[in-house]
């Protein structure tokens, strides 16, 4: 369900188990991922479909240890390849 620029997902219980906020569009028709879910005053729920894509357990772990050693590049470098590398993944997925 959606309320404004917020989509709710729920769980098995029907309770709201995570939110997320989305931005309206600066021009055009000022358009929002929420605009295309059932509105909560609905009642109806809807479906979304997601997926996520990791580099890796650990990396932030590592990352920010490397920080606190003084490896700043190493740790910033490290982040830098982590994201890229999830973003890659993502767009592999997105075009099977």
């Amino acid at each position: 369900q959606s309320d404004g620029e917020t989509i709710f997902l729920h769980g098995p219980d029907r309770g709201v188990t995570e939110s997320f906020t989305f931005p309206r569009q600066s021009t055009g028709e000022g358009l929002c991922l929420a605009d295309f879910v059932a509105p909560r005053a609905t009642g109806l729920i809807d479906y979304v479909a997601l997926f996520a894509v990791s580099c890796g357990d650990g990396v932030r772990d590592l990352a920010e240890r490397w920080k606190a050693e003084g490896r700043f590049l190493d740790s910033h470098i490290l982040q830098a390849l982590a994201i890229e590398g999830a973003e890659a993944f993502a767009e592999l997925l997105h075009r099977r």
